[in-house]
C-alpha cells in the first residue's frame, strides 16, 4: 500500500521477476525491501502492492536484481508460525499416534554443520548478545541517540532461548516479524498471554486502536488464509510505514510487551517445567512445558519449533548447541494438553554426564530477572 505522495516504478513483465525503484529512504537502514509471499514479487521500500510485507533480513547487495533474487531464495527457506499454531484444523487431518513419533524421531536424528547457519535463510538479521537488549532499557531516548534506539526497536532481530541442558538443542525467537516469534504469539494469542502476564493489559490498553484488530487476529476459528491476510494487514498498518511516519512510542510499548513474552518464556523453559514433545497437525515439533497463570491455573506452554536445525552460533556462548527458532508459542489447559504429549525425548538418562547436567539445569532454572539482568516487570509496577 503505497503512502500519500509516494510513488513506484514499473515493474518488470516477467511475473515473480520485478524489482521496483526505491520509494522511499529508512534514515538508518535503506536497504529494506518488501515482499509478497504469494507472489514474489520484490520491492525496495514501501510499493502499492496491497500484499507486501516487509522481507525479514537486510541484503547488502547493491546489484538491485542480484539482491531481488537473493530475496525471493531466503523467503522459500523462511518459516513462519501459523502452521505451527493451536488453530489449524483447516489444514490437515490430526496425525496418529505413530505418525507423529515417527516425525519426532526424526527431528531427534537432525543434524547440522557450517554450512546450515542462520544468515543463510534470514540475512544479517542480528543475533543480540546476552544484554544488548536490555541496554535499550537503561538508556532511554534522548536527543542523542534516538535514531539509534527508534531503529532497535523496530529491527528484526533474534534473541537466544537456552533450552535444558538434556536437550541436543538451543533455540532462538524473533522480534517484530508478525508471522513468527515474540510478535506473532502476541497477536495470536493475546488473551492467552494476558492471562500468564497481567502486565500486559495495561500496555495493550495503551494501544487501543489495535485492540479490535488483535481481537480478529486471535479468533480461533480463523482458517490459515484468513489469518495470513490479518496479519499482512496488520504489517502494513502498522511496520510497513516508511521510518518518518512510524509511532515510536506505539512501537516501544509493542516492544515492551514483546520483551515480557520473552522473560516469560526463558523463566519457564527449564527441565523442571519439560514435559515431553507433540506434534502440530501438519508436523512442527511442538515442545510441552508445565505453566501456570498469574491467578495459578494450571497450563502447558507449546513451543512450535522450527522443522530447519541451524548451526551453533557463538552469540549464544557458551550455549554451543545447534540451535532451532521458535515459530510461536501458545497454551492450553493441563487436561487437554496431556492428550497431545506424545513422548518424551530427552531425560537424564540421556545424558552421560549426570552431576554436569544437574548443575546445568540449576543454572538455566534462575529466573531471567535474577541473572543480573534489568526486571521488565518492575518498569510497569
Amino acid at each position: 500500500m503505497a503512502e500519500d505522495g509516494e510513488s513506484s516504478a514499473p515493474e518488470a513483465s516477467t511475473p515473480g521477476n520485478e524489482l521496483t525503484q526505491l520509494t522511499t529512504t529508512d534514515q538508518t537502514n535503506p536497504s529494506v525491501f518488501y515482499v509478497n509471499p504469494r507472489t514474489l514479487t520484490v520491492t525496495l521500500g514501501p510499493s502499492s502492492d496491497e500484499d507486501a510485507i516487509r522481507f525479514c533480513g537486510y541484503i547488502d547487495e547493491t546489484d538491485l536484481a542480484k539482491a531481488a533474487q537473493l530475496v525471493r531464495d531466503a523467503c522459500l527457506r523462511q518459516e513462519d508460525g501459523i502452521r505451527g499454531d493451536k488453530y489449524n484444523s483447516d489444514l490437515h487431518d490430526a496425525l496418529g499416534y505413530y505418525k507423529q513419533r515417527d516425525i519426532i524421531a526424526d527431528y531427534g536424528r537432525q543434524s547440522t554443520d557450517s554450512s546450515s547457519t542462520i544468515r543463510s535463510v534470514y540475512p544479517n538479521i542480528p543475533i543480540l548478545l546476552p544484554n544488548e537488549e536490555d541496554d535499550l532499557w537503561r538508556d532511554p531516548p534522548s536527543r542523542g541517540n534516538l535514531d539509534t534506539h527508534n531503529w532497535c526497536i523496530r529491527r528484526f532481530s533474534w534473541l537466544h532461548v537456552p533450552l535444558p541442558e538434556i536437550f541436543n538443542y538451543t533455540a532462538a525467537i524473533m522480534r517484530n516479524r508478525v508471522t513468527q516469534g515474540l510478535l506473532h504469539t502476541l497477536l495470536r494469542h493475546a488473551h492467552q498471554w494476558e492471562a500468564h502476564i497481567p502486565a500486559l493489559t495495561p500496555l495493550l490498553d495503551k494501544v487501543k486502536k489495535y485492540r479490535a484488530q488483535i481481537e480478529t487476529i486471535s479468533n480461533p476459528w480463523k482458517t490459515y488464509e484468513d489469518v495470513q491476510y490479518l496479519l499482512y494487514e496488520f504489517d502494513k498498518n502498522f511496520l510497513r510505514k516508511p521510518y518518518d511516519k512510524i509511532n515510536y512510542e506505539e512501537l516501544q510499548i509493542f516492544s515492551d510487551m514483546q520483551m515480557l513474552i520473552y522473560d516469560f518464556i526463558w523463566n519457564n523453559t527449564s527441565v523442571y517445567n519439560y514435559v515431553g514433545e507433540g506434534c502440530s497437525p501438519n508436523g512442527y515439533l511442538r515442545v510441552l512445558f508445565n505453566t501456570k497463570t498469574a491467578n495459578g491455573d494450571d497450563t502447558v506452554m507449546f513451543v512450535a519449533m522450527s522443522n530447519a536445525l541451524y548451526y551453533k552460533e557463538a552469540n549464544f556462548y557458551p550455549d554451543d548447541r545447534p540451535f532451532r527458532t521458535i515459530v510461536t508459542v501458545f497454551f492450553d489447559d493441563r487436561n487437554t494438553a496431556i492428550d497431545q504429549c506424545v513422548m518424551k525425548m530427552f531425560t537424564l538418562a540421556n545424558d552421560k554426564n549426570f552431576n554436569r547436567v544437574v548443575t546445568e539445569m540449576w543454572n538455566y532454572n534462575r529466573p531471567r530477572e535474577d541473572k543480573t539482568r534489568y526486571s521488565r516487570l518492575n518498569r510497569f509496577q
